[in-house]
């Protein structure tokens, strides 16, 4: 199964190993590197999150790397990463929706950048 990112989530890993890293560089990276393993498992297991609570849609589900939430949706041949959002902050249904299904025809063709080479992040020497 294809692993994509939105644009969004693409967004919000950078932002949110950026913000880790401000305070611990070392726990970002294990941070990213817990979210990226257990992301990459569900090219085999897609079903193993569960299911977000506040959308209660089987197709759309969550994985827990805590406090993140790491929302996806999932198809017949793929898991789209659709946000990241820290368990604390209030969350709107419609932000999802609005996520789901919106990677670009190239994020498509190109499959999961993040589970399939180093962050932007560690690229440009900001984690090590």
């Amino acid at each position: 199964m294809r692993l994509l990112w939105s644009p969004l989530a693409d967004a919000q890993v950078d932002d949110t190993v950026a913000y880790i890293a401000a305070d611990d560089p070392a726990a970002a990276l294990a941070w990213l590197e817990l979210m990226l393993e257990l992301v990459r498992s569900l090219a085999d297991y897609p079903d193993s999150g569960r299911v977000v609570p506040e959308l209660q849609r089987e197709d759309v589900r969550e994985l827990i790397v805590a406090p993140y939430r790491v929302m996806y949706r999932r198809t017949a041949d793929a898991v789209e990463i659709a946000a990241i959002r820290h368990g604390a902050r209030d969350f709107e249904a419609d932000e999802l929706a609005r996520q789901v299904g919106r990677t670009s025809a190239s994020e498509r063709k190109k499959g999961c950048r993040k589970a399939a080479g180093r962050p932007r992040l560690l690229m440009r020497g900001t984690l090590g």
